[in-house]
């Protein structure tokens, strides 16, 4: 997800490309290829996610606009404030935690969204074959 960059998006074709992972070097973040070569795939999208990614699409372009020659465009879908790449932990603790907070929700692991996402896909009839292409990207995160 976090190497998530928006060529990788067809928003008409309803499809994400996994290309990519996000990696901690001692330079900083970088994408790098994924592990295996089977993580590499097309994973097609439901409405909902490529409506909200429409719309965050627009948001962001909101926050180029605002930062003008600050922003650092990388090309990616899940940036921090200045268009530099998110690292997961900050992710975790400055955006997912406090949501949970939020909504009343008690504290969970990242990787619990997967299996709660894959329960519910299933039990709205979706292939387990689709199911499992959707869930690749909750991979990225490295969780």
């Amino acid at each position: 997800m976090l190497a998530l960059r928006w060529a990788d998006i067809d928003v008409a074709g309803a499809s994400v490309s996994v290309r990519g992972s996000m990696q901690a070097t001692p330079s900083g973040l970088r994408i790098v290829e994924p592990k295996t070569r089977t993580s590499q795939r097309q994973v097609t999208l439901s409405r909902e996610p490529v409506d909200a990614l429409r719309r965050h699409r627009a948001a962001q372009a909101e926050e180029r606009l605002h930062l003008g020659a600050a922003w650092e465009d990388g090309n990616l879908v899940f940036a921090n404030v200045a268009g530099r790449p998110i690292a997961a932990g900050n992710l975790l603790k400055r955006s997912f935690e406090p949501l949970l907070k939020r909504a009343g929700l008690p504290r969970i692991r990242f990787h619990d969204l997967r299996h709660t996402s894959a329960t519910l896909l299933l039990g709205r009839g979706i292939h387990p074959k689709i199911v499992a292409e959707m869930l690749v990207i909750a991979v990225w995160v490295g969780t």
